[in-house]
């Protein structure tokens, strides 16, 4: 099952139906988006991002996962179009980066994320696994770069923010958890609860504790979305992980695949489908703070190599017909 950027609260008999498909052995994979803001509500430059209440929380805990109400920022990021042309004239849009669309780093020794692509992700936020949850496995799939920061929600996001040149000193934190797998037997959030009043006959079926399963918990419901392209005559859907603004394609399908199969017990598609290696896009922030360095090594050292060896040319013919 794949709960995707679920937009309202779930009321308690739907979480009962969750809870128990759990409990008998069933596979989730949860996308959910903590803090409630879009791009779409930036069209005016600024907007309120609001906690979003979709009464998981609870439920999430109880299985080993917390999703803090918070955005991340990271200066490894996406780009997007910013019109830097002066009120009145037409208009002019620029690439411009935008921390709050982070590109999330995986690791290559698990096999979920093994020779993955950056993962392009929207107004993300962090989990926090509860150490205390006994006979769950928490493998961490999905994180920040070396370079990031938090913004408590709520908050007033302004794309005036893309006019900032943050440096590192300002992204204190590293590697901030934002996708994580569980396996294990997990404890029904309706333990010890008066579930009759919920779900009529309930009792007759209910599992306090789940059979051996798993499920994957992603802090960043875009992740599984894909963009569209409006034309006149029809809505065109664009490949999971396509940017268009970069006409670059992310790891989000791979990602999303491999999660499932790994779920579904299918590891040696994994295995099939990690043989082809992605290049990795550089890090933005490590290529800008080294330019200077990277622009003296290729443009002076080949013409001091050039003379170097023009000299030890000269050099030998010098020694061999001075001796003739």
């Amino acid at each position: 099952m794949i709960v995707a950027k679920p937009r309202t609260r779930f009321s308690e008999p739907e979480k009962y139906v969750l809870d128990q498909y759990i409990m008998k052995g069933g596979k989730v994979m949860w996308f959910i988006d903590r803090v409630d803001i879009s791009m779409d509500s930036l069209a005016t430059g600024s907007a309120l991002a609001m906690i979003n209440d979709l009464n998981l929380d609870d439920m999430l805990f109880r299985y080993g996962v917390r999703i803090n109400p918070v955005l991340l920022q990271d200066l490894q990021c996406n780009i997007i179009p910013v019109n830097v042309a002066l009120e009145g004239n037409d208009p002019d849009f620029r690439p411009a980066p935008w921390t709050y669309f982070p590109l999330l780093t995986a690791p290559s020794d698990n096999p979920v994320t093994r020779n993955l692509n950056m993962i392009r992700t929207e107004f993300v936020n962090t989990l926090d696994t509860i150490g205390a949850r006994k006979g769950v496995k928490k493998t961490v799939l999905l994180r920040s770069s070396a370079s990031s920061r938090l913004v408590e929600a709520p908050v007033i996001l302004s794309l005036g923010e893309i006019r900032a040149d943050p440096t590192r000193l300002d992204f204190g934190k590293s590697w901030l958890p934002v996708a994580v797998m569980l396996d294990g037997t997990f404890e029904s959030v309706f333990q010890n609860r008066m579930i009759r009043d919920i779900v009529p006959l309930a009792d007759k079926s209910f599992a306090p504790q789940s059979v051996p399963t798993g499920m994957l918990i992603a802090a960043d419901g875009d992740m599984i979305r894909n963009d569209v392209r409006i034309t006149p005559n029809e809505i065109i859907s664009l490949p999971l992980g396509f940017d268009r603004y970069t006409q670059q394609t992310f790891g989000n399908k791979d990602f999303v695949m491999n999660a499932l199969h790994y779920l579904a017990g299918n590891e040696e598609l994994i295995r099939l489908r990690s043989r082809d290696i992605t290049l990795r896009l550089l890090d933005k922030a490590k290529s800008k703070e080294d330019r200077v360095f990277w622009v003296i090594v290729n443009t002076v050292l080949p013409v001091l190599c050039i003379i170097l060896a023009g000299i030890l040319y000269a050099l030998f013919r010098k020694r061999k017909y001075s001796k003739a």
